[in-house]
C-alpha cells in the first residue's frame, strides 16, 4: 500500500452502479425525481457515473451549483440561507429551481428574480418550528 496516496478515497465502480441502477429504478416505478445532494457525496470525480442514472443535483452556495451544471450537466435545485444581491443572479444562472427559505428572503431578492422559461421558485414552509432563530 506504499504507492497509494494518503488520504485517499477507494470506490468499487460495479457496486456503485448497481446502487444507482435500484435507486434508478425504484425512482421510475414511483416516477419521482432523484436528487444528489453533494454534502453527503463529495467523490464528484464519479458523476459521470451518476448522469447515467440520475439527472439532477442540490446546491446551496454558487460553487456547488457551478458543480452540479458542470459536472452532472443539468440545472440544479438550489436553497440557500445566503443568497445575496451579489450571488443571486449566479445561482439563478445554474439553477432550474430555487427555493427560498423564509418570506423576507424572498422579498429582497424578488426584484432580481429573472423568470425564465423551465425555472421555479418556491417558498420553504416549516409552520411552527424552527431548529434556528429567525428574523421578525
Amino acid at each position: 500500500m506504499g504507492d497509494v496516496p494518503s488520504p485517499c478515497y477507494a470506490l468499487e465502480e460495479s457496486l456503485l452502479r448497481r446502487n444507482l441502477s435500484l435507486i434508478a429504478g425504484v425512482a421510475k416505478r414511483l416516477r419521482a425525481e432523484i436528487i444528489v445532494a453533494f454534502k453527503a457525496y463529495a467523490l464528484w470525480r464519479t458523476f459521470p457515473i451518476f448522469r447515467d442514472f440520475i439527472h439532477s443535483s442540490t446546491a446551496s452556495s454558487v460553487y456547488e451549483a457551478q458543480l452540479g451544471f458542470e459536472e452532472m450537466g443539468a440545472l440544479v435545485h438550489a436553497f440557500s440561507p445566503g443568497y445575496t444581491e451579489e450571488n443571486f443572479g449566479v445561482f439563478q444562472y445554474y439553477s432550474g429551481h430555487i427555493a427560498f427559505n423564509s418570506l423576507s428572503q424572498l422579498e429582497q431578492l424578488h426584484p432580481q428574480m429573472q423568470l425564465r422559461p423551465g425555472t421555479g421558485y418556491g417558498l420553504r414552509i416549516s409552520p411552527g418550528y424552527s431548529v434556528i432563530e429567525a428574523d421578525p
